[in-house]
């Protein structure tokens, strides 16, 4: 929704696409964090967890691009302290030259 113009039909997609999946993306969300603590010495799990965050990321922002929804507004502190955590991760293993 990066690259689309605001408009009555816009905001019925996104509308439809937050009601059915905005709830299973913060839960996947939260499961891959998991997966990542869990994981933590193993490079090639964490190599595949974090591709995948990544793509997590970008939905949501795309999500989030055009306004603010309520879902993640009551959600903020479950997206926002995930966030925090993986921008000051520490981790040796995903570290490159």
């Amino acid at each position: 929704y990066r690259h689309e113009f605001k408009s009555n039909e816009l905001w019925t997609e996104i509308k439809l696409v937050l009601d059915t999946f905005a709830e299973p993306l913060t839960a996947l969300f939260k499961t891959t964090i998991d997966l990542c603590h869990t994981h933590a010495k193993d490079v090639s799990v964490l190599k595949v967890l974090f591709s995948s965050l990544v793509l997590i990321a970008k939905l949501f922002y795309s999500l989030n691009f055009q306004d603010l929804p309520e879902f993640f507004e009551d959600n903020m502190e479950t997206w926002m302290t995930n966030f925090h955590s993986l921008l000051t991760l520490d981790n040796k293993l995903l570290q490159t030259n």
